[in-house]
């Protein structure tokens, strides 16, 4: 039976190649794979997280937001499988999608006590830019996601109805495996890059001392 890791190592094997140039430096390989990654298992989950929590009450407006942002990332990606062009617009598209919509499910709801902290969902953006484009470039996501965090926090919809025991437990529950496991896998794929670079290195030295 194929594992788990030996089904995500064969997706990562399969997902650079729908975007290489001949012309890519290593780095681009790792972002233009990371790319992929996110816009399908992002489009995934974001799909499974609308479903769930349209099944446990979650408001209309929140849940067609879910399925709005799972479409963006289908066609953020698809065009950038398509064209092999855009990676850094489309990383950018997907994480200031993934920003607006952990705010937007927070402040419409009422608030993180009554959505379940659905904001902390947009700690994955400033995360993922660190990762594809750097520390400075990361440091305004940050600032961002902070902007995103405060004003759904101490300024959400008023009006907001009092929600159910059944739809914040789900709300909470949601965030909390759908945080943990894209965050997993997201280490797991730059352990993958480092342990491949690494294997790499050592077998370039392998050789070099053969040939002293």
């Amino acid at each position: 039976m194929t594992s788990l890791r030996e089904r995500a190592t064969r997706f990562l094997d399969r997902a650079y190649p729908l975007v290489a140039l001949e012309s890519d430096t290593e780095r681009d390989r790792i972002r233009k794979s990371l790319t992929v990654v996110l816009g399908t298992g992002g489009a995934v989950m974001t799909s499974l997280t609308a479903t769930t929590a349209w099944a446990v009450g979650a408001p209309g407006p929140f849940v067609v937001a879910l399925y709005l942002y799972a479409l963006l990332l289908v066609v953020t990606v698809g065009a950038f499988v398509a064209t092999k062009q855009g990676m850094e617009p489309a990383i950018i598209a997907m994480m200031a999608g993934n920003i607006v919509v952990a705010w937007f499910g927070t402040w419409y709801q009422g608030g993180p006590a009554q959505s379940g902290a659905n904001v902390l969902w947009a700690i994955l953006a400033p995360i993922v830019i660190l990762l594809a484009f750097g520390r400075r470039t990361g440091l305004w996501w940050f600032g961002a996601y902070l902007i995103a965090l405060l004003w759904a926090v101490f300024f959400p919809r008023s009006g907001a109805p009092e929600p159910s025991e059944t739809l914040v437990t789900g709300n909470f529950t949601i965030m909390l495996v759908g945080v943990s496991t894209f965050l997993f896998f997201l280490f797991m794929f730059f352990v993958r890059e480092r342990d491949r670079a690494q294997d790499e290195a050592d077998s370039e030295r392998a050789r070099s001392d053969a040939l002293r």
